[in-house]
């Protein structure tokens, strides 16, 4: 899960939920990012999903 740190609070609210409630789930909190992350830096994100999976 990852959240932004200029995200609406509902989304970050969500995205504590889930981590609280599925124990698969890791959160990444990006102070930097708002709700479209992959959007506003597609390449970072895709270098951290990429590290993620590997």
């Amino acid at each position: 899960m990852i959240t932004g740190g200029h995200d609406l609070p509902y989304f970050t609210a969500t995205g504590h939920h889930l981590v609280a409630e599925l124990p698969s789930v890791t959160l990444l909190e990006l102070p930097w990012a708002g709700h479209l992350t992959a959007l506003e830096r597609p390449r970072g994100i895709a270098d951290i999903l990429i590290t993620h999976l590997s």
